[in-house]
C-alpha cells in the first residue's frame, strides 16, 4: 500500500494539450520528483507515457506513476490528493470542471494549481474555501500561467524594487509588447464558457477589486477602471489599446496587494500598439474589431462557422515549432508617492500561452512541492506573489525569464522591442 504523500507533483488532466506540455516540461528539466499523470482514460494516459519515451527515451518516464480520476468523482479525486503534495490541474474550463478538485485539496491540505483565467472560479473559490485552506494549510493558487504570472510577479517586482529603496508605491502601469503566440481550442473554449455564464455575474467581474475580501472605499478610488478606447502613452510615446486579459490580470494583482499588505497602489493594464497616423489606425481598428470577434463568439450559429471554419477546437493548438519560435515582452511604469519613477520588464522565450505558460506552471508546483520551508506560512486560496514570492521569482529567473524594475535614471535593456 502506498504510504501518504508518496508523490510530489500530480499533473490532472496530463493527456491535454497544456497537461502534455507540462509533462514534456519536467522531463526536459530532469527534475528529481515523484510525480504522476493523471486523466480519466488510462489508455490516453499510457498513450502519452508512450510518446514521452519515444521522445525521450526508455529511462524518462521510466518511474512516472498513472492514476485514473475524473473531475466529477470526487472519491477518486480525494484517492489522488491523499499521495501527492501539489496537484496541477489543466482541466478546463474551470468554472466547470474545477470545483470537486479544488474541494478536496483545501479539505486534505494538498496544495493546489492552476493555469484558469477565469475570475469567476477564482471568487467562488474564496468564497468557499479560503478558510477551509486556512486552517488545513493547502495553498491553492489559481491563474499560475500567462495569466497572471507575468503581471502579478512583475508588479511584486516593481512594488517591492520601490519599497526597498524606502518609497512609498502610487501607480504601477503593465504595458504588454512584442507577443508572439497562438491560441489553443481549449482557451477558446473557456471564453465561450464564460460568456455563457450569468449575465449579473459577468457585470460583477468587471468591478475593479471584484477578488478583494474586503470593500475598502479607499483602495476602490484608487483603483482605475480599465481601459477603453485609444490612448497615448507617454512614458512608452506609442498608442495603447485595451488588452482584452486585464479583466484578469489587474484583479489578480490587486487580490495579491491586499494579501501582502500593499494598500492604494493603482494597477493598470493596456496593449502597445505603434506611433504616428499609422499607429493611431491601427489602435482604432483593434478597439473595433475586438467586440465585434467576442459579439461572434456570443451568438450560437456564429460560434459554430468559427470552430468548423477558422478556429482550433479543444484539444488542439499551436505546432511544435509555433510554440518554440514565440515569446512576449511586457513593460511596466512605475511611480511613487513622491513622483521618482520606474521602469521594469518581463521577457520570455515561447509562445506565451503554451511553452512559457507550462514553464510557469511547474515552477509554481515545484516551489509547493520542493521548497516549501521558502514560503510564507499557512494555506488559503492565494495568488502567486503572496504565496511563492521571491522563491518562485528565482525559480523563473534560473528557467530563463527575465524579471526588473529599477528607477529611469537607469533603465533596463529591453529583451526585444516592442
Amino acid at each position: 500500500m502506498a504510504r501518504a504523500q508518496d508523490l510530489d507533483v500530480v499533473v490532472f488532466g496530463a493527456t491535454g494539450f497544456t497537461g502534455e506540455l507540462v509533462c514534456e516540461y519536467i522531463v526536459e528539466r530532469k527534475y528529481r520528483v515523484h510525480w504522476a499523470v493523471a486523466g480519466r482514460s488510462r489508455t490516453k494516459l499510457t498513450a502519452l507515457l508512450q510518446r514521452l519515451t519515444d521522445r525521450f527515451g526508455p529511462d524518462a518516464v521510466a518511474d512516472v506513476e498513472m492514476i485514473e480520476a475524473s473531475s466529477f468523482d470526487r472519491k477518486s479525486l480525494a484517492a489522488m490528493v491523499k499521495r501527492t503534495k501539489v496537484v496541477i490541474s489543466t482541466v478546463g474550463p474551470y468554472l466547470k470542471y474545477g470545483d470537486a478538485l479544488v474541494a478536496v485539496c483545501a479539505e486534505s491540505g494538498t496544495h493546489y494549481v492552476d493555469i484558469t483565467g477565469e475570475t469567476g472560479f477564482v471568487r467562488r473559490n474564496i468564497d468557499n474555501y479560503h478558510e477551509l485552506a486556512r486552517e488545513t494549510g493547502a495553498k491553492i493558487v489559481s491563474c499560475c500561467g500567462y495569466d497572471s504570472v507575468p503581471s502579478d510577479m512583475g508588479q511584486m517586482v516593481m512594488v517591492d524594487t520601490m519599497l526597498a529603496e524606502k518609497k512609498q508605491p502610487k501607480s504601477v502601469q503593465m504595458v504588454v509588447g512584442k507577443t508572439k503566440g497562438g491560441v489553443s481550442g481549449g482557451t477558446l473554449s473557456t471564453v465561450c464558457n464564460m460568456m455563457d455564464g450569468d449575465p449579473k455575474a459577468m457585470k460583477e467581474m468587471m468591478r475593479p477589486t471584484y477578488l478583494n475580501a474586503i470593500r475598502d472605499k479607499d483602495e476602490i478610488a484608487a483603483q482605475p477602471k480599465d481601459q477603453k478606447g485609444v490612448v497615448f502613452s507617454e512614458r512608452l510615446k506609442r498608442y495603447t489599446v485595451p488588452f482584452f486579459m486585464a479583466v484578469v490580470n489587474t484583479r489578480i494583482v490587486r487580490r495579491s496587494n491586499e494579501l501582502r499588505g500593499i494598500k492604494q497602489v493603482a494597477y493598470s493594464e493596456s496593449m502597445g500598439t505603434g506611433t504616428g497616423v499609422l499607429g493611431y489606425l491601427s489602435s482604432l481598428f483593434i478597439v473595433v474589431a475586438t467586440p465585434l470577434f467576442l459579439a461572434a463568439m456570443y451568438f450560437s450559429w456564429t460560434r459554430w462557422f468559427l470552430f468548423r471554419f477558422l478556429l482550433p477546437n479543444p484539444g488542439q493548438g499551436p505546432t511544435r515549432e509555433a510554440r518554440e519560435a514565440g515569446s512576449f515582452t511586457n513593460h511596466f511604469f512605475g511611480e511613487t508617492t513622491d513622483g521618482t519613477k520606474y521602469t521594469g520588464l518581463v521577457h520570455a522565450k515561447g509562445d506565451p500561452g503554451y511553452k512559457a505558460t507550462s514553464m510557469m506552471l511547474t515552477e509554481c508546483a515545484l516551489c509547493l512541492a520542493l521548497q516549501p520551508e521558502r514560503l510564507a506560512p499557512g494555506g488559503g486560496v492565494l495568488t502567486t506573489a503572496s504565496a511563492l514570492g521571491s522563491t518562485l521569482l528565482a525559480r523563473l529567473r534560473v528557467a530563463g525569464m527575465t524579471l526588473t524594475a529599477q528607477r529611469d535614471s537607469a533603465q533596463p535593456t529591453p529583451a526585444s522591442k516592442m
